[in-house]
């Protein structure tokens, strides 16, 4: 999890790109939409990888809390 940023990185550098490629060849889209889509996504990415990384953490803490405890009644 040291590279947590990446994903949320790539997801709005991905979609800002295409939000300014599309409308080149579509004359009906605007890039405004899909620019505030692709920032939407970001911060959707960064909340699931902030949950995600905070659950990974609480799992980690209670496996260790378990084996230290199974050790001392040992």
């Amino acid at each position: 999890m040291k590279l947590w940023w990446l994903i949320p990185l790539a997801t709005l550098v991905v979609m800002t790109l295409t939000g300014f490629i599309l409308p080149n060849f579509y004359n009906e889209l605007s890039w405004q939409p899909q620019v505030g889509y692709a920032v939407f996504l970001t911060v959707m990415s960064i909340v699931v990888t902030i949950l995600t990384f905070m659950l990974v953490r609480k799992r980690r803490a209670e496996k260790e809390k378990n084996e230290y405890g199974t050790a001392e009644n040992e």
